[in-house]
């Protein structure tokens, strides 16, 4: 399902879920090019947009 046949809530949980996609794989980068600090920051950063995207997909489930 596209973005544009999302309610505005579900849309921005995908787009969360998507930005945590793009920053664990910046997070796999760094940790390849031994930047373990920067590494473990993208990592948690992917965590926290993930756990947001997560909270999301339940209230609007709850909604329904």
């Amino acid at each position: 399902m596209s973005l544009r046949h999302q309610s505005g809530r579900a849309a921005g949980a995908t787009r969360a879920a998507h930005a945590a996609e793009i920053i664990l794989g910046l997070a796999v980068g760094l940790g390849l090019m031994d930047r373990p600090k920067e590494a473990l920051i993208a990592f948690a950063i992917a965590v926290l947009l993930i756990s947001i995207a997560l909270r999301w997909a339940l209230k609007q489930e709850e909604k329904r």
